[in-house]
């Protein structure tokens, strides 16, 4: 089984600790995500398409790195309950979820 998934995701941040330097976040938003599992039952190709809004929540990092330029980082997960999985059938092993954790990092430069 293949599951594929290309989100859109916005969130909102609150910095809990704002020290000169650094700055830590938690985070929370929504996501739209568009999802395909393919899989083969019985020498049948299956695919199932979904499109889905979800919930997220994590928590990250910013780091001054100079006057205009910070680095973060910032981890999280998405609550995505995909019906299309229940669906595939056989394709789909016992206890599968579609949420996932996923990691980002970023440079930022301020303009002005």
């Amino acid at each position: 089984m293949t599951l594929k998934n290309v989100p859109y995701q916005l969130s909102a941040m609150l910095y809990l600790i704002s020290a000169p330097g650094v700055g830590l976040y938690v985070l929370g938003g929504g996501g739209y995500y568009n999802l395909k599992v393919e899989g083969d039952v019985g020498g049948t190709t299956v695919t199932v398409s979904e499109n889905k809004w979800a919930a997220h929540a994590g928590a990250g990092l910013d780091v001054k790195l100079s006057k205009r330029l910070w680095l973060n980082g910032d981890v999280r997960y998405a609550f995505l309950d995909v019906k299309s999985l229940s669906e595939a059938g056989t394709v789909v092993t016992s206890g599968r979820k579609a949420d996932f954790w996923s990691a980002t990092a970023g440079l930022n430069l301020k303009l002005f």
